[in-house]
């Protein structure tokens, strides 16, 4: 299990980040969904999500070292009200960290409404994060709605809105980061995406690993 997160005030630097345009480059390739209509901007939003006041007033930074592993050192803003939830990872989890995806952190909304999720799976240097991307989501059945590619906060991410079953959507971001792939997921019913789909941008976009 994880340590304990801890709650940090904005710093400058993220303040200057985040209030105005996202530190994100703008995506190379996205496409569009087959059936929704609405745009990619519309549902993966990565720029302009949150006025200086509004971070300050409404969101905090989280930190993490999952495992007690320093090189998994995280962090990532949330809303204030947001709380982790302990997580358990067993040892033959952590032995076949090439063959599924590990789990590090959890953090939840009131009233569980949405969820992020943080894992990571340990991939060979040769195979590509977009090659990989692609598998796991065809592995896993998750059909994409919206697609783009980008640089978030200085990591090289793909981007992606699925539909994880007749209920549920995920914003997926996956990056690579060594031999790890990391996969932040913010997750809600689809019915109510849209109510988090800035709050799941911020989350995103603000992401980052210490080492």
């Amino acid at each position: 299990m994880g340590r304990v997160p801890r709650r940090h005030p904005l710093g400058a630097m993220l303040l200057l980040l985040l209030a105005g345009p996202v530190p994100a480059t703008a995506p190379r390739d996205s496409r569009p969904a087959e059936q929704d209509g609405q745009s990619v901007e519309q549902l993966l939003p990565f720029q302009n999500l949150v006025s200086d006041r509004e971070l300050k007033r409404d969101f905090f930074r989280m930190e993490f070292t999952p495992l007690g592993d320093s090189s998994l050192a995280m962090f990532f803003l949330v809303p204030r009200d947001w709380q982790s939830r302990a997580l358990r990872v067993s040892p033959k989890t952590l032995r076949h960290d090439d063959r599924q995806l590990v789990p590090l952190v959890l953090v939840t909304s009131p009233g569980m409404r949405a969820r992020i999720e943080v894992g990571y799976v340990r991939v060979p240097a040769r195979v590509t994060l977009e090659r990989w991307v692609q598998e796991y989501l065809a592995g896993n059945k998750l059909p994409v709605l919206k697609r783009q590619l980008g640089n978030f906060s200085g990591r090289a991410v793909v981007d992606v809105l699925v539909r994880r079953d007749k209920q549920e959507v995920s914003r997926m971001t996956f990056s690579r980061h060594g031999q790890r792939i990391i996969v932040f997921s913010c997750t809600t019913a689809e019915r109510a995406y849209e109510d988090f789909a800035r709050t799941c941008g911020i989350a995103t976009v603000s992401f980052q690993m210490k080492s």
